[in-house]
């Protein structure tokens, strides 16, 4: 741990030992795609379903019974069975009444994990399963946030919460590659809505979408992109309490507790945290989301803030549970050392989000160049403060964090991701680890990109070096920065398509193109 746990024992000779470690989105189950597959293949009388055979009644109540879960394939150690896609094998009524929502269940999981080669094979066996990236659906992400009942969410939503550039950009070139060979308007106008659902499973039809289609698509997408940021999303997130060592990595991480704390309106993932401000003396004055406004007197500080839920909330601390001997707040820069402690008590009453990692980042560089803090205080804030924070992370930035190479604010980060989750532990027994599924970051150490070994390559390094953190921090300010006016552009891109097809409906000729 410190500084004096990475640079000696990672070098390039380490690549040669290296595992390949199971991916992220888990062992292979061998019906993952059988959905995806049926949906693409032609439909003839045979495969259909005698439903005079079958009590459509109890087929549908079997199938809102049967979880989504996975279980041990006695043939194969090594695999998992997913009980839904195995039901579907044996249920040819379930397999048809079920098909859509496991699909839309296996895409926005694929978002969720980071996979977007998942995502990128459902639109590559068919176009039509396009829809699905607008399909909403419950997910939960390896941080255990839950988007579910009134709260599911589409692939592309989560995409954009995540600000996943390289995720919701794949689904717009989908939509665009979709819509330039459409099927025309009125290319079935004599015929039946059997005739043209026939002639639909067929080529040169299979798979296309209609001009009809791609309008309300297109639509969709902006109007999602609308929702989620104005509106934001809502989910649960539960906040885990670790401790034990694990019998397999021997890293403290079995969880002993979970807080379950509810989140509203939330426009994207904030790698930053929130400002804090100092707090007004006019009582009537409206805070605002993202912003922390606090007062110090009688020796407490008092804050007021929009909490997680959506509600303005007025509270407060006595400094002595923050260690802190001011008796005024006149410049809201003297609050900084303290903000660690504050941001925990915050977080549990549920007020705000633990300490985000920039500013973990930055409050380790800032006590660690002050001299503030001992080597064990610094080690504790790198495992628990910034490794808590990296638990949190959506995996387009952790994926991006594991890329080998250096991660520096002169990164091109619209270049493709390698989308691993992979970093090299140098904690004895040193190896690759995989971040999520999480691992012991947050409770046994911290990740570190910084540029080292022999072959001149980045490493993700663990423990607590001031060496780096500096540049990790910077690095990530400008991938915010980028991030934000990705999601601006893509906006202005969207609102382009939708109104060229609103021209091109009116019979004029678009003003711009997307």
């Amino acid at each position: 741990m410190g500084n004096t746990s990475s640079r000696g024992k990672k070098s390039g000779a380490t690549e040669r030992t290296r595992t390949t470690h199971t991916s992220i989105q888990g062992a292979h189950d061998p019906v993952d795609d059988e959905a995806a597959e049926a949906a693409s293949q032609p439909i003839t009388d045979e495969r259909k379903p005698n439903l005079s055979d079958v009590p459509a009644e109890i087929d549908n109540m079997v199938a809102k019974r049967v979880p989504d879960a996975k279980f041990p394939n006695e043939k194969d150690s090594n695999e998992q069975l997913n009980a839904q896609s195995q039901l579907a094998l044996t249920s040819r009524f379930y397999a048809a009444t079920s098909q859509k929502a496991r699909i839309a269940s296996k895409a926005v999981l694929a978002v969720a994990h980071g996979n977007q080669h998942a995502l990128e094979q459902l639109f590559a066996i068919s176009p039509a399963h396009i829809w699905y990236a607008v399909t909403k659906s419950d997910v939960e992400d390896y941080s255990h946030r839950k988007f579910n009942g009134k709260n599911k969410v589409s692939p592309f939503m989560l995409a954009l919460y995540y600000d996943d550039y390289h995720m919701y950009t794949m689904i717009k070139e989908a939509v665009d590659k979709a819509a330039a060979t459409p099927i025309p308007a009125n290319e079935f106008a004599s015929k039946t809505p059997d005739e043209v659902a026939e002639l639909r499973r067929h080529k040169p039809y299979i798979g296309r979408l209609s001009e009809d289609e791609v309008v309300p698509l297109r639509q969709e997408l902006l109007r999602q992109y609308n929702e989620v940021t104005e509106q934001g999303l809502n989910y649960t997130i539960d906040y885990e309490e670790l401790t034990g060592t694990d019998p397999v990595t021997q890293q403290p991480v079995i969880v002993q507790n979970a807080r379950s704390v509810e989140v509203k309106g939330e426009t994207h993932f904030d790698l930053k945290g929130p400002e804090f401000c100092l707090l007004p003396q006019d009582p009537h004055f409206s805070p605002e989301k993202g912003k922390i406004y606090v007062r110090i007197e009688d020796d407490t500080l008092h804050y007021r803030c929009i909490s997680l839920a959506g509600v303005d909330v007025k509270n407060s601390i006595p400094l002595a549970d923050l260690n802190c001997p001011l008796t005024q707040l006149t410049d809201i820069n003297t609050l900084k050392p303290f903000m660690t402690p504050l941001l925990k008590i915050t977080a549990e009453r549920a007020h705000t989000h633990p300490e985000a990692l920039i500013s973990a980042l930055n409050t380790y560089v800032r006590q660690f160049d002050n001299w503030d803090w001992d080597w064990p205080t610094r080690e504790k804030h790198w495992c628990h403060v910034v490794g808590l924070a990296q638990r949190l992370l959506p995996p387009p930035a952790a994926q991006q964090i594991c890329e080998e190479v250096e991660l520096n604010q002169n990164k091109n980060f619209h270049a493709s991701l390698r989308r691993s989750f992979q970093f090299y532990n140098c904690v004895p027994p040193a190896g690759y680890q995989v971040w999520f599924p999480l691992s012991g970051v947050g409770v046994a150490f911290g990740i570190l990109n910084y540029e080292g070994g022999a072959d001149g390559q980045a490493r993700v390094s663990v423990g607590g070096p001031c060496y780096g953190v500096a540049g990790n921090s910077a690095a990530l300010s400008t991938l915010c920065e980028t991030r934000t006016n990705d999601v601006k552009m893509l906006g202005e891109r969207l609102s382009a398509a939708v109104q060229q097809q609103d021209d091109l409906a009116q019979g004029s000729m678009p003003s711009m193109t997307a």
